[in-house]
């Protein structure tokens, strides 16, 4: 009797469950475990001594009259003339220039808490010291990816002194108002960061809070939040996506209701447009710094910033270094999300909106270049090493600009001192302070009653010299010539 033929069933494809385990797994290696360690005596002494070095190298970049004696624009207009007209609870949070900002809010109030005279000086320490704060936590949340103090430095440090971020188109440095580009980089790295300690967590969450309440920027950092949930599904992961979430709530709900306004934006919602853009303004502006960027050619631009990219693309390709792909790939796809989305926000290339842009494309080059463990020869450490030095050359390049609106802005204690006169002269309520160069809207308001019974100036950033015409150094010479 003729048998029938077996059929065989052909293999099972992967599950869908498999697949989604696969690349849960492959995810999982943007979200390392921290490892505890104990606290060294000196660990204190040296992060302040290294916080306070950065907060330096920050406010070393303002020229002119330089960061004690100059306030620009938001900072001038929104920030400290509400602080110093409105009740604290009001001015936190209000919004201005289209969506909340509650960490320069903040800022501002504390500046109040000074002499007027002092407000200038107070601003530019408190934005550069948050500057540094945020490189220092960068630098630490970065050592559970890579264990190369260089290329730790690499994703940090840069930005206290980007090639791209201070000339005249960008002001950003040393800014209540401008913190949010700062933020909004340091953001990616805190949600890649999985601490040990418990105030390593605190510090994380805090951050977040602070980031979601300051920015409409942390917005394309809700999916990689979203990823860490479903990759780690921890209590953290929970706090820090519903933070970020909450953040955009609350800026699409001044929006819709109308408490903000960005009807000054002309948005061009063209994503090959954007793309362009990134290609030929972000990269070269990113990679070759403002000075280069703009003196060579359009060609010579684009070839030799894009060959800056490409270079430690192929180095990783032949495998002359240990490449971690996947940051690589996230941080850079976070580059170009970014830029994209800014330029058609804004509908146009804001310089100063390229910062953030500019260290995701550093974060995604140092990712590829990151030298083969246990190997000790300089053929694998020398990509790594001939990024630092390019970054370092245009860093310092590009480190002071004297052709800013900053740099040509009147000194701040000066413009108080007219202040105080002008009150004292006559009955006035108010008065407005020129803290920039006309006709730019770099303008306080100052009520009159804050100058009653007090000086115009008070040291150590003002002295009025009204007080004792006959300075004390001529005094003395003239009471020893009259014998």
């Amino acid at each position: 009797m003729a048998t029938e033929p077996v059929s065989v069933p052909p293999p099972h494809a992967p599950s869908r469950a498999w697949r989604l385990s696969g690349l849960r797994e492959t995810l999982a290696q943007l979200f390392p475990q921290g490892e505890a360690r104990r606290r060294g005596k000196w660990d204190i002494p040296l992060v302040v001594l290294v916080v306070l070095l950065g907060t330096a190298i920050s406010l070393g970049r303002t020229t002119g009259a330089g960061p004690f004696q100059t306030i620009w624009e938001e900072d001038a207009r929104d920030l400290l003339t509400d602080a110093l007209n409105n009740p604290a609870i009001f001015n936190v949070f209000k919004p201005y220039v289209g969506y909340f900002q509650v960490l320069p809010r903040v800022m501002a109030q504390v500046a109040t808490w000074f002499p007027l005279s002092w407000a200038a000086a107070v601003m530019s320490i408190e934005a550069a010291l948050v500057c540094s704060l945020l490189a220092f936590a960068v630098y630490v949340a970065s050592g559970t990816h890579f264990r190369h103090p260089l290329a730790r430095f690499l994703v940090s440090a840069p930005l206290l002194f980007s090639a791209t971020a201070e000339n005249w188109l960008a002001e950003i440095y040393n800014r209540p108002a401008t913190v949010q580009f700062f933020l909004v980089y340091a953001i990616f790295w805190l949600l890649l960061w999985v601490p040990a300690s418990r105030a390593g967590r605190i510090t994380q969450v805090a951050i977040v809070a602070v980031s979601a309440l300051s920015t409409f920027l942390v917005v394309p950092l809700i999916p990689l939040a979203l990823v860490r949930l479903w990759v780690r599904r921890d209590r953290v992961s929970l706090v820090l996506a519903g933070l970020l979430t909450a953040g955009l709530a609350l800026q699409m709900a001044g929006l819709l209701l109308g408490l903000t306004d960005r009807s000054f934006a002309s948005p061009r919602y063209n994503p090959l447009w954007a793309l362009e853009n990134y290609a030929i303004w972000a990269v070269p502006h990113s990679m070759l710094g403002w000075n280069q960027a703009w003196a060579l050619p359009t060609f010579a631009r684009l070839g030799l910033g894009w060959a800056a990219v490409i270079v430690p693309v192929l180095v990783a390709l032949r495998k002359v270094t240990q490449p971690k792909w996947v940051l690589a790939i996230v941080a850079g796809a976070h580059s170009v999300g970014l830029a994209c989305i800014t330029v058609m926000a804004n509908g146009m290339a804001t310089q100063r909106y390229l910062l953030p842009v500019q260290m995701l494309l550093f974060t995604a080059l140092v990712a590829l270049l990151i030298p083969k463990s246990g190997v000790t020869s300089l053929g694998t450490k020398a990509p790594l090493i001939l990024l630092a030095c390019l970054v370092m050359v245009l860093g310092a390049i590009n480190y002071r600009h004297y052709d800013t609106w900053r740099n040509k802005s009147p000194l701040w204690t000066q413009e108080v001192r007219k202040a105080f006169l002008s009150c004292a002269a006559t009955e006035r309520r108010e008065v407005i302070i020129r803290s920039g160069p006309a006709p730019y809207y770099s303008l306080v308001t100052v009520p009159c009653h804050l100058f009653r019974n007090r000086p115009g100036c008070e040291a150590p950033f003002c002295v009025d010299l009204s007080l004792d015409p006959v300075p004390p150094a001529k005094r003395a010479h003239d009471e020893v010539a009259a014998g």
